[in-house]
């Protein structure tokens, strides 16, 4: 199923006709997933990891392993709460104009995981024909700026200017800029050759 997500965000493969939407003609998936290091060094420990339940059959796939980008900034300077030494549960979306990691075109806060019972998937039944199922219950908020009623909107990288105002919100409404917090770096670091992928698997034998 991950595959096919790939697959899919990776709008230059998907669009063979060499013709991809304006804007995002580059646009390839990248995965934020807590290193064994990052959660083993987290304010939880080791334990922490249950709220990361990606099990080594499904996170270590071979395919994957290219996408995935670390929870913590290794470059410093920009997580002044320290939220990368919290172990993450969180599930967020959005996609970025090519080249543009300060704007968002649209951003997603859900429970949704990345699997068939969350989102779905197209089946074939004899009775309904073909019938999107979708086996969980989920929540999910999703956002851009037609439906914030602004110009354009991008990440909170900086909660203050210098005055203790937010940055970006002068000028008019139709002309503002809204801010989105994440709790991890708009443009994340890329896997190290020794960085490896925490697996709930980890946790065996511990209890």
């Amino acid at each position: 199923y991950l595959d096919k997500i790939a697959y899919a965000w990776n709008v230059e493969t998907a669009h063979k006709s060499g013709t991809p939407p304006r804007g995002i003609a580059s646009c390839t998936m990248q995965i934020v997933w807590p290193t064994v290091q990052e959660i083993v060094s987290s304010v939880e420990g080791p334990l922490g990891g249950g709220s990361v339940p990606g099990r080594s059959s499904c996170v270590n796939k071979p395919f994957l392993q290219p996408l995935l980008h670390t929870w913590a900034s290794k470059t410093g300077g920009t997580d002044s709460l320290d939220k990368g030494r919290n172990v993450p549960h969180i599930k967020t979306f959005f996609q970025s104009p090519f080249a543009r990691d300060d704007l968002m075109n649209w951003f997603v806060v859900t429970s949704h995981n990345l699997s068939k019972a969350a989102w779905g998937e197209v089946q074939n039944r004899r009775e309904q024909g073909l019938t999107l199922t979708i086996q969980h219950w989920e929540l999910g908020v999703f956002i851009s700026p037609s439906t914030l009623g602004c110009k354009t909107m991008g990440p909170l990288v900086h909660s203050t200017t210098g005055g203790g105002k937010p940055k970006g919100n002068n000028g008019t409404k139709k002309n503002r800029h809204a801010l989105i917090p994440l709790p991890y770096k708009s443009s994340p670091d890329k896997y190290s050759p020794t960085d490896r992928a925490w697996v709930v698997d980890n946790l065996q034998g511990v209890f």
